[in-house]
């Protein structure tokens, strides 16, 4: 009888012996398995162009004033430069939502650099051509109680109201656009040898224009202005994919070229991006929160 339970006991530990031994196994098994290979998404790589400093075209004259701009380098700025670095700075924020980004000015203190914004500038001529706004956007503030009961004049200023039908006058949805031609047939190779991108979009230039027609007006700020922001996609085989203009009617609220860098760049930004994921067909990338 003791023989009989001391080999049934033997039989149980031998058995919990081999279990254990499954268990291991299969853990070893499990913990050789090949990882799967996590997805790697690539995205179309694109490079911002900024204007030529030259085809900045505004009608109030800032081109002595200077500004102390929040760039990496920490100078003074002129006008000019602080839109051209900040509108390059939101084009890349909304770009990156679909590209990875190449930036330029951010660099540009870079002799390499410089020399090809120099390089790329005297490859390219500006064409204008008549054209209509690929997007627009009025950017008003909210009417006072006064400009509400008063009239059109008192809303939208004396230059943008018609003078028969007094309604306001929306911006010219056709207007000259300046369209860049690549002279230089190994600019794109050079750049794309260089920089492995894609795409490369030229910001061909800046307008600022204000709208109001006597001093007066001038005088109690009831005055409009328009930008109109010129630009041409190129892919890295030399192609025009996309370009034209988009623009934006807004009321001046304060410090003019800080109501444009701060509230007015990046919805300009946001017109080109849409203009150019609708022309390409692209969807937002997923990895954009990681």
């Amino acid at each position: 009888m003791k023989a009989y339970e001391i080999n049934r006991s033997y039989r149980i530990l031998l058995f919990i012996l081999f279990l254990l031994l499954l268990l291991v196994v299969n853990s070893l098994m499990v913990k050789a398995q090949p990882l799967k290979p996590k997805t790697h998404h690539v995205y179309p790589k694109i490079m911002i162009i900024p204007y030529n400093p030259a085809n900045y075209k505004s009608d109030v004259d800032m081109s002595g004033v200077v500004y102390k701009d929040d760039s990496p380098f920490g100078e003074y700025y002129s006008a000019n430069r602080l839109i051209r670095y900040n509108l390059e700075k939101s084009l890349s924020e909304d770009l990156l939502l679909y590209f990875d980004i190449n930036r330029v000015l951010f660099y540009d203190k870079l002799t390499s650099m410089q020399k090809d914004l120099d390089y790329i500038y005297k490859s390219v001529r500006y064409d204008m051509k008549f054209q209509r706004l690929r997007a627009y956007y009025r950017n008003f503030p909210e009417f006072t109680i006064m400009q509400i009961l008063g009239s059109e004049e008192k809303r939208w200023g004396i230059s943008c109201v018609d003078p028969q039908s007094q309604k306001p006058i929306l911006m010219n949805p056709k207007l000259t656009y300046f369209d860049v031609t690549i002279l230089d047939t190994a600019l794109i190779p050079f750049l794309t040898k260089k920089y492995k991108c894609d795409y490369y979009l030229f910001i061909n230039g800046f307008e600022l224009k204000t709208r109001f027609k006597i001093c007066m007006d001038l005088m109690k700020n009831v005055k409009q202005k328009d930008i109109i922001l010129h630009f041409t996609l190129f892919d890295n085989k030399g192609r025009r994919k996309v370009g034209g203009l988009v623009g934006i009617t807004y009321e001046p609220t304060y410090s003019d070229i800080f109501d444009i860098a701060e509230n007015n760049l990046g919805i300009l930004s946001s017109l080109v991006t849409d203009v150019i994921k609708n022309q390409l067909g692209l969807t937002m990338r997923c990895d954009i929160d990681e």
